[in-house]
């Protein structure tokens, strides 16, 4: 697995929603959560692009 630009920039925007999800996030009491919810809110954009390949495989190419 190489670590392409996309798969960098990815990698650090669900850092980034985490880290945002725990300093201005209003919906629960722990911080913790937030992160949480954050991170797994940004997961599946990010196996779309970390598994692009195998995606447009099976056909799925449309806006990949």
């Amino acid at each position: 697995m190489n670590l392409t630009k996309e798969r960098i920039i990815t990698l650090l925007v669900v850092i980034a929603n985490g880290i945002l999800g725990a300093t201005i996030g209003k919906f629960s009491d722990s911080r913790l959560w937030e992160a949480t919810f954050a991170v797994l809110m940004s997961l599946p954009g990010m196996l779309v692009i970390w598994n692009k390949e195998a995606l447009s495989v099976t056909g799925l190419t449309r806006g990949l």
